[in-house]
Formats: C-alpha cells, sequence, structure tokens
C-alpha cells in the first residue's frame, strides 16, 4: 500500500505524461465564436483539464484544415491520442454565402441556428448541405440545413434565421451633422459601399439629398437615411424664379414671381411676369420651375 500511494505521489507530481485519449469532430462550423464551450469543440476526452483547454483554444482560434500532428505539437504531450487525424474548422457564415452561391452584391449580414447552438459539427461520413429559397433577395430568411450520412442512409435537418444584406451605395456624415444641417453641396458627406437588408432606406445618389435637411444629428460616419431628412422651402414668396416650359418638341424660357414658398419638386403658384398670368409649376432647384405640357 505504501508502495501504491508513493508511486501515485510520484506520477501527480512528475512530467511522466499518462496515456489518454481525444475524440474530436471532423469538421466543424463556427456560428457562434463568442459562445463556444469545451463540449462544442471537443467531442469526447479522458485527458486532463490542462489538455482539453489547450486542443479547445487552439481549435477555437484556428481556421482551416487543422491535423493532429499540429495539435500535439501545440500540447506538448506525446502520450496524447487524438483522432482523427484531419479536423476542418470554418466560419458558419463562409460556408452557407459558398452554399447559397452568393455573389459579390450578397452578404449574410447575421445568422442563428434556430436551436441556439455555437456550432455545426459533423462526424466522418457526414456531409452538409442548404437550401434557401429567400436568400435571393435582401431581408430576414429562414435557411433549412442538412445533414446526410450516405453510408448509414441518415438524414437530420435543421433550420437558421438569417439575415441577408445587398451592397447599396450610401452616403455617410463626414463629421458629426446637427439637427436641421441643409444639404446643399456634398462636402457634408462622404460616399461608400455597405451591406443591408434595407436599401431603400438609403440614398443612392445625391440628388435624392440634395435640398433637404437633417431632421435629427447624424454621426460621424453614420449612414444618412432618408427618413433622417426632409426637404426645406428653397424658395420663398416674393422671390424672381425662372420658368422653364417643356413639350414633346419645345421649350420655352421665361420670368415669374413666386407666390408661396415651396421645396423641390413641390407645385407653387408662379405669376408670370410677362403676361400676369398665374398658373402652377414644380420647383426643379432654388432658381428654376419647370412646367410639363
Amino acid at each position: 500500500m505504501k508502495y501504491l500511494k508513493t508511486l501515485f505521489t510520484f506520477l501527480a507530481f512528475s512530467n511522466i505524461a499518462l496515456a489518454c485519449n481525444v475524440s474530436l469532430f471532423s469538421r466543424i462550423y463556427i456560428v457562434k465564436p463568442d459562445n463556444l464551450t469545451m463540449k462544442d469543440l471537443v467531442k469526447a476526452s479522458d485527458c486532463s483539464r490542462d489538455v482539453n483547454s489547450k486542443i479547445f483554444h487552439f481549435l477555437k482560434s484556428g481556421r482551416g484544415t487543422i491535423t493532429s500532428a499540429m495539435l500535439l505539437e501545440h500540447v506538448l504531450d506525446s502520450a496524447v491520442t487524438i483522432e482523427p487525424q484531419k479536423i476542418v474548422v470554418e466560419d458558419f457564415t463562409s460556408f452557407l454565402e459558398r452554399s447559397l452561391n452568393f455573389t459579390s452584391d450578397r452578404k449574410i449580414i447575421s445568422l442563428s441556428l434556430v436551436t441556439g447552438a455555437p456550432t455545426v459539427s459533423l462526424l466522418n461520413n457526414q456531409f452538409l448541405s442548404s437550401t434557401c429559397s429567400e436568400c435571393t433577395k435582401p431581408g430576414n430568411s429562414t435557411a433549412k440545413l442538412n445533414i446526410t450520412n450516405a453510408l448509414e442512409n441518415t438524414n437530420t435537418t435543421q433550420w437558421i434565421n438569417i439575415q441577408v444584406g445587398v451592397r447599396a451605395h450610401v452616403f455617410k456624415a463626414a463629421s458629426n451633422i446637427p439637427a436641421f444641417t441643409k444639404i446643399e453641396n456634398n462636402g457634408l458627406l462622404l460616399e461608400e459601399d455597405i451591406y443591408t437588408s434595407e436599401p431603400a432606406k438609403f440614398a443612392s445618389s445625391f440628388s435624392e439629398l440634395k435640398y433637404r435637411q437633417i431632421v435629427r444629428p447624424v454621426q460621424k460616419g453614420q449612414p444618412i437615411e432618408l427618413t433622417s431628412t426632409m426637404p426645406y422651402a428653397v424658395v420663398k414668396s416674393g422671390e424672381t424664379i425662372k420658368i422653364i416650359t417643356k413639350s414633346s418638341n419645345i421649350s420655352i424660357e421665361t420670368t415669374g414671381i413666386c407666390l408661396e414658398q415651396g421645396h423641390v419638386d413641390q407645385l407653387i403658384r408662379i405669376k408670370n411676369l410677362n403676361s400676369n398670368k398665374i398658373f402652377s409649376a414644380k420647383i426643379v432647384d432654388k432658381n428654376t420651375a419647370r412646367i410639363d405640357l
């Protein structure tokens, strides 16, 4: 008994490693990297907590093909047996975009498994595929995941919620813009492409923002939403304005007096200075109104 006690004490405090085994998944798709736990990456193990922790952190930070030899070199313990010999770790978003044939103008903005799991893990001979009929357009969709094993003739289905974004050309605030700032030139703005699930919220050309004013403060770098702007009056009652009358084959230019204020694209009453007639014309900019015949 004294001998056994001495042996156990020696093994516990010496550098002699006890043989142990670690079983891993053959392929791991990371859905939520911040929510990973040991059981998400290590299928089974009878090794020490230190060995398991080293393997867990290596897999958590690694991407691509990871061999058991690489893990053993990291663990620094030749008595550990790791199976399988090759593990593939990939971000699930990348897999799904590739599987659903996303082009460069589409991107997954966010996703989550209905089960809440932070990974999709496969064993040998399992294959993962996905389908999503609604993922061709921006917005919220649900994709179907199929995990099949042809050798065992099994099929497992999972569902995942996806927010799909499309590439949109937007205008961002070049600096903090206070409320009621008038947008008359693009010096306040920076142009940039972003991915958004609601492209209609943003102006795609400067002409959509010109002669509008910010109705609530916009922080530097924030995209300008159309709902955060409103048109302001570019002409006032009593001001002189150029009037262009256009038809299919003629264009006549005259001058008039605004009888009311108005913003771009608004119809206002104008008095022709030559004929003294009063008519309605649409404001084009701060100097021009148009009549389409």
